[in-house]
């Protein structure tokens, strides 16, 4: 994730964060599932995903801290 795309989900509210979060935790549990079928031909998309949760983790964790 580029910094100005960062910049623009730590500007969202805690509502759309919370949405994003929820679809890329479903968006990993689809990829998961389909790396066990073999479906999946590119496994840094579970990376991405993995990556992508986490930040919105720590965003969402750094709202409530201010």
């Amino acid at each position: 994730m580029k910094k100005r795309e960062y910049e623009k989900v730590r500007a969202l509210p805690r509502e759309e964060l919370m949405k994003r979060l929820a679809t890329e935790q479903e968006r990993l549990r689809t990829l998961r599932f389909d790396l066990s079928l073999g479906k999946v031909s590119n496994v840094r998309d579970l990376i991405e995903a993995k990556r992508m949760i986490a930040r919105l983790m720590t965003i969402l964790n750094q709202h409530e801290n201010v």
